[in-house]
């Protein structure tokens, strides 16, 4: 096959997480459903212990908090109020322009958060169709997700953060305000409405208000499969996403985790086929797949 007839390559992505502190306990569950995308890179930067055993495609640049203040000084020439680690979470709409130096070449850059676990991006979200005629592709309906928004990676949408007024606002603000959903979901939308941002706004798909007693949320070699009950969910069924076979992106356990520790029982350097997510935590189990 010639050049001229050969396939197009498929968009390029990668995901920037600053996190510091230490590691979740389920972080190793977290890079398994991470090294099970490998066309997906994710970027941390970080002050944490670098994990053994990291998938290739999960890369980790050096930095606290203190730089990352700067950081945020040097590109924006604001002067952040960073002490306390949740407020980076204000700052997902501008890391297409804080990481810029990390993501030359790349078609896509998104944020996302760890207190998930990843089912297969490209199949459910990142599909090539929707790639090439949207800029943003948030997982929420009408409202962006900090759980994982996908942004196209120019200068202009990098930089759109800063035609906020209410960004200098939140540099200024020692508290988290949650700006990444709330007040960002307005101005994105707000560019959506009059046909100046070409957004994809999908439909709810995590549960809200999830029995603290539930079965049937687990990972499997790469997908991640809701077999609940959805007379639990706090959502009408045609809110929803309806994947083949309850095939969903991500798990989301944020809110189980405020309730406590969400312990793992396997490690970075263990391989896991199948694992349960509940609130009791996540739980290697056999594969119930067939095997070839």
């Amino acid at each position: 096959m010639d050049a001229a007839s050969a396939e197009p390559a498929e968009p390029t992505i990668a995901f920037v997480v600053p996190y510091v502190g230490s590691w979740p306990s389920w972080f190793p569950a977290y890079l398994q459903s991470c090294r099970y995308n490998p066309s997906i890179r994710w970027i941390f930067y970080t002050d944490c212990e670098l994990p053994s055993n990291a998938p290739a495609n999960v890369e980790f640049v050096r930095g606290s908090l203190r730089d990352f203040g700067h950081l945020v000084e040097r590109k924006t020439g604001l002067t952040a109020s960073l002490e306390l680690p949740y407020k980076l979470c204000d700052y997902k709409p501008a890391f297409g322009l804080l990481f810029e130096d990390y993501l030359e070449g790349v078609d896509f850059w998104g944020h996302c958060d760890v207190d998930v676990v990843w089912g297969n991006i490209r199949k459910l979200l990142a599909t090539d169709e929707l790639l090439e005629s949207h800029d943003v592709v948030s997982p929420r309906r009408r409202r962006i997700a900090g759980t994982c928004t996908l942004y196209r990676n120019t200068g202009e949408l990098n930089r759109l953060f800063l035609a906020d007024r209410r960004f200098e606002h939140v540099v200024r603000e020692r508290e988290n305000i949650r700006y990444d959903e709330k007040n960002w979901s307005r101005f994105v939308r707000k560019q959506a409405d009059n046909g100046t941002l070409r957004v994809y706004w999908s439909k709810w798909m995590q549960p809200r208000g999830l029995v603290d007693s539930v079965d049937g949320l687990y990972w499997e070699r790469g997908a991640v499969f809701d077999r609940t009950d959805r007379d639990w969910w706090d959502r009408p069924l045609h809110n929803l996403f309806e994947y083949p076979d309850e095939e969903v992106l991500y798990l989301d356990f944020r809110r189980w985790k405020r309730a406590g520790a969400m312990p793992c029982d396997f490690g970075y350097e263990d391989d896991p086929q199948r694992f349960s997510v509940s609130p009791s935590g996540i739980r290697a189990e056999p594969s119930l797949a067939p095997t070839v």
